[in-house]
């Protein structure tokens, strides 16, 4: 997951092979094809983690679920202001 995440960072999803990605992992790359279909599909599990940890947050502030709708958007938008 780290070397995915690091390779998608620095040349994109059309920049990064799985053949990368596995190397750079040190595993195989039909080990990697074991938990993800695609490149596509690695990459989609990132964006499903961060939703899952957005929710989250944001569930577990109470003040925030009862701000106006714009409040609400820039919170999850700029998160450090």
């Amino acid at each position: 997951m780290t070397a995915a995440l690091k390779l998608f960072r620095e040349k994109g999803l059309d920049g990064t092979t799985t053949k990368e990605v596995s190397k750079t992992a040190g595993i195989a790359e039909g080990t990697l094809f074991n938990y993800f279909k695609t490149k596509e599909d690695l990459a989609l599990y990132f964006f499903q983690k961060e939703t899952e940890n957005l929710i989250t947050w944001f569930r577990a502030d109470q003040r925030l679920q009862k701000a106006p709708l714009p409040e609400k958007l820039f919170a999850i938008f700029h998160p450090a202001a």
